[in-house]
């Protein structure tokens, strides 16, 4: 599951100063799941 997840193509987001953020999401329906996936660098 985590390939998928950091595999998957957005944009993340400026949250703060050193904080990037993007939303992830995997799988249809019912068996839908959502990530919030951080970048610190």
């Amino acid at each position: 599951m985590t390939e998928a997840v950091l595999s998957r193509p957005s944009r993340y987001r400026k949250i703060a100063d050193k904080l990037e953020v993007k939303e992830v999401v995997v799988g249809d329906g019912e068996r839908c799941r959502r990530y919030a996936v951080c970048f610190n660098p």
